[in-house]
């Protein structure tokens, strides 16, 4: 819990909600490696649990889609209720009282007193300073979005909130669930039933106040999910905002490499989810035992240099010069390309000499040794730039990636 020697202080920036009207900006501090940013973690983690007791609690867009599913023969009025910048609007001493009651019925062992306790609090959130255009600044009200605290007293915050709706006298929603400061409802009622509703929720803190979303033709989004009633029954399917383009980046694109990884491993992570796999977890009750290769370290097994590499061929008869990487070896793909003159398989080199008549040199030039395969295509691209524009070279093979390197 104590903060690193080397912390960093905590930068503002702002992401502009671009499907809304006006397109107001939603601020976030980024706390990562800050000074508290270790003793916040270890306080959410200390309080996640809490967030699971609650019956409207809501996990994600998947576990929504799976309540509906199980509960799709509910009738009435679908509608949704968002709180208007809700981490900047929330009572900071009322929450922390909150999740010091919460930590001690948790973890009735725990030797922080409530004093101490409070006092961590405070000094993850209380006054949080920040960088924005080479300014400091203070967060004077609420939590700052960023902190792994924040999300977590926000939510413990709107569960204070909620134990109000037992003292509301007028028609109440049949179905309630909440993701933070989005809620789902069903209501058995009128608009204006729901409306006083509204009203009341509006009034329980002053600061908080929620904006109604009701249904239309039957629809209703929530989540990145629309929720629709057909033939009386509440189906889901994936919603996607309007001004959601259906484009990702290019993977020729110039852009720095974490970009690529990070997109794929969030589709990834979603398809896995989603699919299915109706297969069976076979538990061998064996295994390979040692073979007579294991008793030798690599040294002295023998190695192949020209796998894993960067080569290139020229041509006889102009200044025509063929780039290509392969991870299985020169002499495979030297026998690949010949086999190509003979119209076994395509090759660059056969079409080029073919085409010309011109002969290619077969004496392979080895330009670059690399074991990791995105690695090794950033280097042939780079290197089809360097012998183009540096050594006067006509290179003809196909890149793999647009460096504009020179």
């Amino acid at each position: 819990m104590r903060p690193d020697t080397g912390s960093r202080t905590p930068e503002a920036y702002f992401l502009v909600k671009v499907h809304k009207t006006d397109q107001p900006v939603r601020p976030i501090i980024s706390s990562y490696n800050s000074y508290n940013y270790n003793t916040a973690k270890r306080l959410a983690t200390l309080l996640k649990p809490a967030i699971l007791k609650y019956p409207s609690y809501v996990k994600d867009s998947f576990d929504f889609a799976r309540i509906i599913k199980e509960n799709n023969k509910l009738p009435g009025l679908m509608c949704s209720l968002d709180v208007s910048a809700l981490f900047t609007n929330v009572t900071l001493d009322e929450a922390i009282d909150t999740t010091i009651k919460k930590i001690k019925l948790l973890h009735p062992k725990l030797t922080i007193d409530d004093k101490n306790l409070r006092e961590l609090f405070y000094y993850c959130t209380n006054r949080t300073n920040f960088i924005f255009n080479n300014e400091h600044y203070d967060q004077i009200n609420g939590v700052s979005m960023g902190s792994p605290l924040a999300p977590i007293l926000a939510h413990l915050y709107m569960n204070e909130l909620e134990e109000n709706i037992i003292n509301f006298t007028g028609k109440k929603p049949c179905v309630f669930y909440r993701y933070v400061d989005d809620i789902f409802m069903i209501f058995h009622g009128t608009q204006r039933e729901i409306e006083l509703f509204v009203k009341f929720m509006n009034n329980i803190e002053p600061k908080i106040k929620f904006t109604l979303e009701i249904q239309k033709e039957n629809k209703l989004p929530f989540l990145d999910v629309m929720i629709e009633r057909n033939n009386m029954e509440l189906i889901t399917y994936v919603y996607r905002k309007p001004t959601d383009t259906g484009l990702y980046l290019r993977w020729t694109s110039n852009q720095p490499l974490p970009y690529y990884g990070e997109c794929s491993l969030a589709l990834a992570k979603k398809i896995r989810k989603i699919i299915q796999n109706p297969t069976v977890n076979v538990i061998f009750g064996f295994k390979a035992g040692n073979r007579i290769s294991s008793l030798f370290s690599r040294t002295f097994r023998g190695t192949n240099d020209n796998k894993r590499i960067v080569y290139g061929y020229s041509c006889y008869d102009c200044k025509g010069y063929y780039i290509g990487q392969t991870a299985r070896g020169a002499e495979v793909r030297k026998e690949e390309h010949t086999n190509a003159f003979n119209g076994k398989g395509y090759s660059k080199i056969a079409e080029h000499c073919l085409n010309n008549k011109h002969r290619n040199s077969w004496n392979t030039d080895i330009l670059a040794i690399e074991s990791n395969d995105l690695k090794r295509n950033i280097k042939e691209s780079f290197l089809m730039d360097w012998y183009s524009k540096k050594k006067d070279k006509q290179v003809y093979s196909q890149k793999s990636f647009v460096l504009n390197a020179f």
